[in-house]
């Protein structure tokens, strides 16, 4: 299953994103790039196994 995933560009996790703002386990974009512009182009899609963050992986 393939789910819509940010990383942080100062950390190495991964989250998995809930809606156009934050991520599963509550990170509004702001956090991952100075502008929103920047925050969509980090987002892909990836395989479930691909996430490095416990709160997502629970929540999903």
């Amino acid at each position: 299953m393939l789910l819509p995933i940010i990383s942080r560009p100062f950390s190495s996790k991964n989250h998995a994103i809930i809606n156009s703002r934050k991520t599963e386990c509550g990170i509004p974009y702001d956090e991952f790039n100075e502008n929103f512009t920047k925050a969509k182009k980090a987002i892909f899609f990836r395989e479930i196994k691909t996430l490095s963050c416990s709160h997502s992986k629970r929540a999903i």
